[in-house]
């Protein structure tokens, strides 16, 4: 008997790399929420088989208010998935009216990304500020939908402690707390995207809830590693304790015995099952997109994306691949911004450290700088002139390449990418023969996309701009890595199919 695929919701959906990863692991998409019309126009195009420009006035795959939610809760099928664009705090509003019968679809799983910084379970009882509001609404929908599992991504830097009310709290260990409000047993790791064979330096923050009333499951998880079971003991001791002294519990050495944050190794990320197939070794810049100025086929990691991933997109009609690559239009630039990547591209090269928002640092590094005037003499970059040390040379040239950019550096090959891919020109191509930034499908590819999943909307936006839209490279930037959520689809699936 073939295994049944598991039921799925994504808040925050963004373009929809983790809907995407979930979808090949075994999960049928039941309802996103995206906030974004650019990014939601990318999620429906490649996962929901229609495109909004043109289909959005008469489409049944959009919830818009509160009778769509009572038609989609009352007759939901497998397969017809839909989509609500706009804030969250509606879509839950909507659903509390039908709550009971929400329950009733039993969803396996609700996933989402939603800022959590300033979070704090405490502000439950105060008024909430409206920039916070979003973890409570994720949590609201968690209470109103009771999956058996939760996934919820976020930055690192959610880890790091902030001031509240007076004291210190540390907002994972909030949101775990939150979660065990609601009877979730939270098991909270940082983990690194290079680590699910994901070409790229990205550390994230998962927290993993299991519904405390899911036995067999936590008997599963206690014989992968003794972590488990210490997580579910003590999360099952806060559940006794009211809500109120709950969210004034601090976060002291007690509780980190007894409650990690774990941090998982490269073997780890293996040995607790987020990988059914541990990659042999870290993927590098140049696998991911090296075939794309070339004329030399794609890497393994290019072709085993493609096949992965590709049958689990579905396009409007008259989607082709005759368009092959997609997204991958060059920016322009001005020949002063070339000159300042091929200084970067060849400082990196040759190991030098060149920062141009940082020049007086690399001129007192003297080898540095000889080293760096005469592989650019090499390039033709610069010339030799009489009576001017290397240091004076390079300073001439430099002068006219300063930047405001706070920092911009060049991508190394041998390499996995770094996280900072958001903004698309703080980092320029490894390649001194291609002096620019990376394209769309290029970041794409760097973040585990399959070819064939097309970006919408702007490529690029800039100035006040960016407070609102979403454009192309923000949309890859801020995605979930679809090999990162298939990593989590197919440890969850691993633990239903025993």
């Amino acid at each position: 008997m073939p295994v049944p695929r598991l039921k799925h919701v994504e808040l925050f959906a963004g373009c929809g790399g983790l809907s995407l990863g979930l979808k090949a692991a075994g999960f049928d998409l039941m309802l996103a929420n995206e906030k974004s019309r650019m990014a939601a126009e990318t999620f429906s195009y490649n996962l929901l088989g229609q495109d909004l420009n043109h289909s959005d006035k008469n489409s049944s795959l959009l919830i818009k208010g509160q009778d769509d939610v009572k038609g989609f809760i009352r007759n939901f099928k497998n397969g017809s998935p839909r989509l609500h664009v706009g804030d969250i705090l509606k879509l839950v509003e909507f659903c509390e009216i039908y709550s009971s019968e929400l329950k009733k679809l039993n969803i396996d799983l609700v996933s989402g990304g939603p800022p959590c910084q300033g979070f704090s379970l405490a502000g439950r009882r105060k008024e909430r500020d409206p920039k916070n509001q979003l973890p409570y609404s994720f949590l609201d929908f968690v209470h109103l939908s009771n999956p058996r599992f939760v996934i919820l991504e976020n930055v690192l830097g959610i880890t790091q402690p902030f001031k509240k009310d007076g004291g210190v709290r540390y907002p994972w260990f909030e949101l775990a707390k939150a979660f065990i409000s609601q009877s979730y047993v939270p098991f909270c790791f940082i983990v690194n995207a290079r680590d699910f064979g994901i070409p790229q330096n990205r550390p994230r923050f998962i927290l993993f809830g299991v519904r405390s009333d899911q036995a067999r499951i936590f008997e599963i998880l206690k014989t992968i590693n003794p972590i488990y079971k210490s997580v579910h003991t003590f999360a099952e001791k806060l559940m006794e304790v009211n809500e109120e002294a709950l969210a004034d519990l601090p976060y002291t050495k007690l509780h980190s015995q007894n409650f990690p944050l774990i941090n998982m190794t490269r073997e780890e990320v293996a040995n607790y099952g987020f990988l059914i197939q541990k990659p042999d070794q870290e993927i590098s810049t140049k696998e991911a997109i090296d075939d794309l100025s070339k004329e030399s086929p794609p890497s393994a990691y290019v072709k085993n994306l493609n096949k992965r991933f590709r049958p689990y997109l579905n396009h409007p009609e008259g989607f082709s691949l005759d368009d092959y690559p997609y997204n991958q239009e060059e920016r322009n630039h001005t020949q002063r911004v070339k000159k300042r990547f091929s200084f970067l591209q060849i400082a990196s090269k040759n190991k030098i450290d060149l920062d141009f928002s940082k020049l007086d640092e690399f001129f007192s590094q003297k080898e540095s700088v000889k080293k760096l005037f005469k592989a650019a003499s090499e390039k033709g970059l610069v010339k030799r002139s009489n009576g001017k040390v290397p240091e004076e040379i390079l300073r001439e040239n430099f002068e006219d390449l300063k930047t405001k950019k706070h920092s911009q550096k060049a991508l190394k090959a041998t390499e996995p990418a770094p996280a900072q891919l958001t903004i698309p020109d703080d980092y320029c191509h490894y390649s001194v023969k291609e002096n620019r930034v990376l394209t769309v499908r290029e970041m794409a590819r760097i973040q585990s996309f399959p070819d064939s999943f097309v970006f919408r909307s702007k490529v690029t936006t800039g100035g006040l701009n960016r407070r609102d839209e979403v454009p192309q490279y923000t949309q890859v930037g801020n995605a979930v890595p679809p090999l990162l959520g298939y990593g989590f689809g197919e440890f969850i699936k691993s633990l239903t199919d025993k």
